[in-house]
């Protein structure tokens, strides 16, 4: 990401099985927009850490759905992830 003006979001989740919802979820940041950042690790035992960042965000309201969206999206994939494991 260049050096523009970013908004950057923490999101710390406790779920059960975190290491193992972590290795689904971890983004690889391949595929996401040059101005999105995301990054994972765990927070302790049964807890995940993502920070969130979107470049330009504060002079660009799409940008800060992005930011939103992109929470939304983590948040939704780990209950999946986490339902999953609990069934297995």
């Amino acid at each position: 990401m260049s050096q523009e003006i970013a908004c950057k979001a923490r999101v710390e989740v406790a779920v059960k099985h975190a290491r193992h919802v972590l290795e689904a979820v971890n983004p690889d940041n391949l595929v996401a927009p040059k101005h999105v950042r995301v990054s994972c690790d765990l927070a302790g035992d049964e807890r995940i850490r993502c920070v969130i960042e979107v470049g330009g965000c504060p002079d660009n309201a799409e940008r800060l759905l992005t930011l939103r969206n992109t929470i939304d999206d983590l948040i939704n994939h780990m209950i999946v992830a986490a339902k999953t494991l609990e069934t297995a």
